[in-house]
């Protein structure tokens, strides 16, 4: 259901954001770390990114 969700708003909007804020390794490491303290669980971080890649607006490299 949050596939399909995401998928349904992911927009160029998004993705700019996405490619922004991922922009470079440090950046993308320092906007992992922060989305983590926010979601307090690395768990649901992860399950976050697992559901990014699946649609579509982040790869794995």
């Amino acid at each position: 259901m949050m596939n399909n969700n995401l998928t349904a708003l992911a927009g160029d909007k998004l993705r700019s954001i996405m490619l922004f804020l991922a922009k470079n390794k440090f950046r993308g490491y320092l906007t992992g770390f922060g989305i983590t303290i926010i979601n307090q669980s690395s768990s649901a971080t992860t399950v976050l990114e697992a559901v990014l890649v699946g649609v579509g607006l982040m790869v794995f490299q």
